[in-house]
């Protein structure tokens, strides 16, 4: 069914708390009915996110109007604002994720003088640096003025006979600090050049300018000439007498006012009198005067000491700072990053051809295009411009639609671009993955020198002991985008320590997150895979078991996990956080009979993530050396490798919400793409599954392997076929069919790696869809295809080899880990695990509201039972009629009130699913069982089939299970049948679907 209602909103996604935004609906999704797109119908809700990574509603929802004002509290949360008619989608253009910001009013705190080595200080020699610091409020990444003046007048406060000395600019930092720095001489130079040979001291000033505001001026400080040597006459310099009141006119404007700078309306300058800098007209001396108005200021004054030698450099080498770039040098941030194409760059790439598949697509007016152009932009093969690193713009096509209206196959060009590369920071990735080592850098004192970053191990997973240096390869930006050889040397350079140049901040090494022997790689996979080492499990055999050989070992090794998971009367059930993995119980067993009471031995493993940290070093006027990443949730994880990926990188046309759908490749049979369809009346079955594209599509190798065949297959198409051999010890053959014969890109015999290309997506003669048909053999029968061929026609129903299978659960798992963000492929302890948003949409879908008056009201449900809200029972399997309703419960609910109610009974049956089950779930199929136990309980319960088939591993099994809870008062209910069945896609297909 294809999507309606709204597709895109805009708005800020960075509000300000205390101010009114508007957000608004931008786009509707093409099948959504004309007198259907009015956003006086659109609902916008808005979630929040919670401490474990999930969105939640607030509540708070408004139909047709977008405005919203954060208030103070908001600034510490992040909100995602969705846009529907009908059902939130969870994800995607209709939503924002919105982090509202602090109200504070951006100012400059303070602004300190220090010497060299960071202390404070207020008197300064003539031959020393000095360095001006200021600590700013809201005004990171501005940039201030910062100027130093003398002041050559008596008494306190500044003067208009003040001398502009030197001024330079600084970038406020992360932590609100900009800093500059001055060295003293030039002011004995601007002395001396003013006829004073040997001045014994001076009054200067610095001020510190942020041009779109404000100023901030510091204490008046005397700077002490260490080489002064008494001159028998010296000069006077010309200065009016203390006892006038006024300065002299030509230096001062008749009034104060006229000095005063214009104030920010409602700016803390607006409640203050003129500031002295301004009454002694020192702002006017200034070449280059801020511009806008005067936000706030502050004054303080100094005192002055007759000499001062000047302050050596600490030993330790504190930080200078830098004066061209503002900032102190400093090594502000490591962590690793991937190299992603997609900066728009403007910069023409080719064209690309789209075909209309309808009639009467107009044109004729700018609204017009703009609407065809939008669809054109959402189409997959336009999506899929960023696979050869290009783009194109809503602009670009309504420049091509030169037309007034097109129709079915006609075609138009339009201009694509190419995507420039950008190092995105990640905090997960597999072992032998490609990526960069990154450190950021601030101050001109550490450009063009080296840094050094070493990786480290928070709890030595791979090497043994927390904080283990973790050695991995350096490899060259060529070898970067390069293939790795499934056979030879694994190119790059195994290291503990990467040096790079730091360049305009930054410095980034190429690495492969791997050791360079194959072994030792195996190895740390394994390790990641299993978890830590932790004790060892004695079990004791309560019968005789005959081991006479692998297979009968393999037997009697998955029968001793299954009862040490579960527990029985000889063995105690592992405990909670450990587990035993069937590999190390086969190596345990010897060939022999085992006698009722023996043991065997076996390791026990604690489940742990693998995470890491990162040192960076940098020598500049200091040695730097500083620690990222160590913190929890901070942390980089490797995540297990992805073993499978989907053939296609795009979502299949017939995906379960593509533009077929109805033909969804992931059902069972119920379509013509599905496998072990009927085909031709019944006398045969479909042997694959169908992944439809739009047009010619990439089709890549799932995983590594070598190409058994490469030749033609069906009514004009060709066919790969490969035998893959996946490290986790599987393998397997799939037959990549029907797909063009002029794009193939293998021959027999070649090596492939994972998500190499092997052709694009093809059509039969006579057919008008583009698809893959994917098929694959366990390789029972062999893995030679020549001489027992895949395809047998003597052999019905399916026409092939007997070790032919339904390829749902390998490409299940290719999607997973192609399409499912955030997902690592691997099932996840229950605990650590919430019922979704989509999981609460589904059962909302079921569990029946009655509303009355805008109020939630009592009722008996279909199987005479007391309900509220949203399948709340009030008093158990009773009647209303048969019990006392709750005060509470009499004068109905409110939408939140039921919310509240739905949230707390949620919380009871997720708790009751995470007590029974003892296996990792996905969320998905964590959601089923929610689901499942929120209509029947006992389905989890300690009798359950179900339980028990999951608790052993067996998810098949336990989702076949869900069919038999179906039953109300004894009698198969049609409407519980449905639910199942729905329930069933959910746990196996990762669909949701409360149609019914």
């Amino acid at each position: 069914m294809s999507k309606k209602g709204v597709s895109k909103i805009s708005g800020n996604s960075s509000p300000k708390v205390g101010e009114a935004v508007t957000y608004t609906v931008t786009d509707w999704y093409p099948s959504t009915p004309q007198n259907q797109r009015n956003p006086a119908n659109v609902i916008w809700e808005l979630f929040k996110k919670r401490s474990n990574g999930r969105f939640t509603s607030t509540n708070i929802k408004k139909t047709g109007v977008g405005n919203f004002t954060f208030g103070e509290v908001a600034q510490k949360h992040t909100y995602r604002l969705e846009a529907y008619l009908f059902e939130p989608e969870g994800r995607g253009p209709s939503t924002i994720e919105i982090d509202p910001q602090p109200a504070v009013v951006p100012k400059i705190e303070k602004v300190e003088l220090q010497y060299v080595d960071d202390s404070p200080g207020t008197v300064f020699s003539f031959t020393e640096k000095m360095r001006a610091r200021a600590q700013c409020v809201n005004l990171n990444g501005k940039k201030l003025k910062f100027t130093l003046w003398e002041d050559d007048a008596t008494g306190e406060g500044h003067d208009a006979k003040n001398l502009l000395i030197e001024t330079k600019e600084a970038t406020v930092d992360r932590s609100g600090v900009a800093t500059a720095e001055f060295m003293l001489t030039r002011a004995l130079m601007q002395k001396a050049m003013q006829g004073e040979t040997d001045p014994k001291q001076l009054e200067f000033y610095v001020t510190v300018e942020y041009f779109s505001h404000k100023k901030h001026a510091t204490d008046n400080v005397n700077v002490n000439n260490p080489l002064h040597t008494p001159a028998p006459t010296p000069q006077p310099r010309p200065q009016e007498p203390t006892n006038n009141p006024s300065p002299p006119p030509q230096s001062t404007p008749e009034t104060p006012s006229n000095n005063t700078q214009p104030r920010a309306e409602n700016s803390p300058a607006a409640e203050k009198p003129a500031s002295q800098m301004e009454e002694r007209g020192v702002a006017g001396q200034n070449p280059n005067p801020p511009e806008g108005e005067l936000h706030d200021y502050q004054e303080a004054q100094g005192t002055i000491e007759a000499e001062q030698p000047s302050t050596p450099q600490a030993n330790e080498g504190k930080t200078v700072s830098i004066v061209e770039d503002s900032s102190v040098e400093e090594l502000l941030d490591a962590y690793f990053a991937k190299k992603e194409y997609t900066k728009q760059t403007g910069e023409a790439a080719g064209t690309l051809e789209y075909k209309f598949g309808g009639n009467g697509n107009k044109t004729a007016t700018d609204a017009e295009k703009e609407k065809i152009a939008k669809i054109i932009l959402g189409k997959p093969a336009v999506k899929a411009l960023a696979d050869k690193k290009e783009y194109t713009t809503l602009e670009a096509i309504k420049q091509a639609l030169s037309k007034e209206v097109y129709n079915k196959d006609e075609k138009v060009s339009f201009q694509t671009f190419k995507l420039g590369a950008e190092l995105k920071k990640i905090t997960s990735a597999p072992l032998d993955t490609k990526l960069y080592l990154v450190a950021k850098t601030a101050g001109s004192g550490l450009s063009d020198k080296q840094a050094t970053i070493i990786i480290k191990e928070k709890d030595g997973l791979i090497k043994g002991s927390a904080g283990a240096v973790l050695p991995i390869l350096e490899i060259s930006e060529e070898q970067m985008d390069q293939a790795t050889p499934t056979t030879g040397e694994v190119p790059g350079t195994e290291k503990s320590e990467f040096t790079g140049k730091i360049e305009n901040g930054m410095v980034k090494i190429p690495v492969h997150l791997r050791p360079k022997s194959d072994d030792e790689l195996k190895q740390w996979k394994e390790k990641i895979s299993k978890g830590k080492e932790d004790g060892e499990y004695t079990y004791k055999f309560g019968g005789e078991n005959k081991v006479t050989d692998e297979n009968s070992k393999k037997r009697v090794a998955e029968a001793i996990l299954k009862n040490v998971k579960n527990g029985n009367t000889n063995n105690e059930k592992i405990a909670d956080g450990k587990t035993a993995y069937i590999d190390d119980i086969e190596k345990a067993l010897e060939i022999k009979t085992y006698q009722k009471d023996q043991t065997v031995k076996f390791k026990l493993y604690k489940k742990e993530k693998e995470l890491l940290y990162l040192q960076a070093k940098a020598q500049g006027e200091k040695q730097h050396d500083k620690e990222f990443l160590k913190a929890d949730g901070v942390y980089f994880e490797v995540g297990k490798t992805k073993y499978i990926i989907f053939p296609l990188l795009i979502k299949p046309r017939n995906d379960v919400n593509g533009a077929n759908s109805r033909d969804y490749w992931g059902e069972d049979k119920t379509n013509q793409t599905t496998y072990e369809y009927n085909r031709d009346g019944g006398a045969r079955k479909h042997a694959a599954r169908d992944l439809e594209t739009e047009s010619n599509e990439t089709v890549v190798a799932i995983a590594g392997g070598t190409v058994l065949e490469a030749k033609a297959f069906y009514l004009g198409t060709h066919q790969v076929t490969i035998h893959h051999t996946i490290p986790d010890g599987r393998e397997f053959i799939v037959r990549y069919g029907e797909l063009d014969p002029d794009s193939l890109k293998v021959s027999k015999g070649d090596t492939v790696t994972q998500k190499q290309e092997l052709g694009k997506t093809g059509k039969m003669t006579g057919i008008s869809r583009y698809m893959i048909h994917f098929e694959q053999y366990t390789g029972a029968e062999g893995f030679e295809v020549e001489n027992y061929r895949l395809t047998q026609n003597d052999n019905p129903p399916f026409n092939r080899r007997k070790d032919l299978i339904d390829p749902l659960k390998i490409l299940q798992e290719g999607y997973r880990n192609t399409f499912e963000s955030g997902e690592s492929g691997d099932r996840v302890d229950p605990d650590t695990l919430t019922f979704s948003q989509n999981g609460l949409d589904f059962l909302k879908g079921y569990e029946k509201e009655i509303k009355r008056d805008g109020k939630h009201v009592y009722f008996d449900d279909d199987y005479e039972y007391c309900t509220i809200g949203y399948g709340h029972l009030i008093a158990g399997k009773n009647s209303c009629a048969n019990i006392t309703i709750p005060q509470n419960f009499i004068n109905g609910l409110t939408d939140a009130e039921a919310n509240t109610l739905l949230a707390n009974d949620v919380s009871r049956i997720s708790n009751l699913v995470k007590s029974k089950v003892t296996v990792n779930l996905y969320q998905y199929e964590f959601d089923a069982l929610v689901s499942l136990a929120f209509n029947v309980e006992a389905a989890v319960g300690s009798d359950s089939t179900l339980l028990r088939k999951l608790n052993a591993e067996d998810y098949e099994g336990a989702a076949d299970e869900f069919k038999n809870w179906r039953k109300a008062g004894g009698v198969v209910a049609p409407g519980l049948v449905k639910r199942r069945a729905q329930e069933t896609d959910i746990f196996k297909n990762n669909v949701y679907d409360s149609t019914h």
